[in-house]
């Protein structure tokens, strides 16, 4: 198959053959042949491969080097395909006391959330609702920085070296540091005790080490550390088949319905009078939460003895992400009262979620292509 490089001077060679209008010359520089492109040949856009305009407009401004393999440009871009306007949904927000350049499944629990609504990766329709989330089980902050991505939890003379680096004011921490050592060395040659002189020379020592500890943050960027909230973008079409957690299972998408009397049939469930029963006659109720709790219970415990060991929220996603449906939707703590509002979702994969931005930064596309590598 050409590359996205082959296919792009294919269809310059067809433009300069028809010597296009908007064009100054037969064999054009490729961004005024790009830019020509999309006003005025959408016949020979197909032959990119359908490439969403915006897609072509990062090509055009530069951010993406000739040398990038086409899948990895194909993977940071969301494939060369064109995606119909509204298809993406979100955005979605996500508050964490961790900060990453892209979500891992395998990372679930080492947040603060609970999983009170099943095993995923959980985001918040509601900024604010995720916000509360980026500082939660870190403490007391004002000893947390950011060094160069990397939490750091500080104490003793460590919290002001890095509040020194944070401001822009580490020459000057090192040349106090190297100030007080020498004083401390000349306080010690004129001791009168060896206990006195030890204490000096202790003293003296301490600053010596601050002083090249200090010089190690040298280029390094240092902040403090407030937690980390994200702004991504999850598939619309994602979002619609998702389990609704309050809704009857009547009202639930057709992603669910459809794929319903397998899931109640592999795990041993039936419905009686409005509600979900299991193999060991535990009653759930007819909706979203009934039938996520019924499948992690039967994962739980063994079918053929009746002896239930609690639940298996990791299993009963895995097993609901197998028959097709990628999440889970319910009203957030502000919303529930009143049935309606923004909701919260519960997502079982993390192939699906896309980072826009990083405390309100937003991510640029050489990064995407980065985190395409890894």
């Amino acid at each position: 198959m050409p590359t996205f490089n082959e296919r792009v001077n294919a269809a310059r060679l067809q433009i300069s053959k028809q010597r296009a209008p908007f064009l100054d010359s037969p064999i054009p520089p490729p961004r005024n042949f790009l830019e020509g492109l999309i006003r005025g040949i959408p016949q020979i856009t197909d032959s990119l491969g359908n490439v969403q305009e915006d897609e072509v407009q990062n090509v055009l401004s530069g951010t993406v080097e000739a040398a990038i393999p086409p899948g990895v440009l194909a993977s940071a871009l969301g494939g060369f395909k064109r995606i119909p306007q509204g298809q993406f949904g979100g955005p979605a927000f996500h508050g964490s006391p961790h900060r990453f350049d892209k979500f891992d499944i395998n990372k679930i629990g080492t947040g603060e959330g609970a999983q009170v609504y099943g095993h995923g990766l959980y985001f918040a329709e509601s900024p604010g609702v995720a916000k509360s989330y980026k500082s939660a089980g870190l403490g007391n902050l004002a000893n947390k920085f950011d060094v160069d991505g990397e939490v750091v939890e500080a104490t003793g003379a460590t919290i002001e070296r890095l509040k020194a680096a944070s401001r822009g004011n580490l020459d000057r921490y090192i040349a106090d540091s190297e100030t007080f050592s020498r004083s401390y060395l000349e306080r010690a040659a004129k001791a009168t005790s060896p206990s006195e002189r030890n204490e000096l020379l202790g003293l003296a020592q301490q600053f010596a080490d601050d002083v090249q500890q200090a010089r190690a943050l040298k280029g390094k960027k240092v902040s403090p550390f407030k937690g980390a909230f994200y702004e991504v973008d999850i598939p619309d079409e994602k979002i619609a088949q998702m389990l609704d957690w309050d809704k009857p299972l009547s009202e639930q998408p057709e992603s669910v319905r459809s794929t319903l009397a397998d899931l109640l049939n592999k795990h041993g469930i039936v419905e009686d009078g409005g509600e979900l029963v299991d193999v060991y006659g535990r009653r759930y109720g007819d909706n979203g939460q009934g039938l996520y709790n019924a499948i992690s219970q039967f994962d739980a415990g063994d079918a053929y003895t009746g002896v239930g060991r609690g639940s298996n929220d990791e299993a009963a996603s895995a097993a609901l992400r197998e028959a097709g449906i990628p999440g889970i939707k319910y009203l957030d703590q502000a919303s529930r009262g009143q049935g309606k509002g923004t909701r919260n979702l519960v997502l079982f994969s993390d192939e699906d979620i896309k980072i826009l931005k990083i405390n309100d930064k937003p991510v640029s596309f050489n990064e995407k292509v980065k985190n395409a590598r890894k």
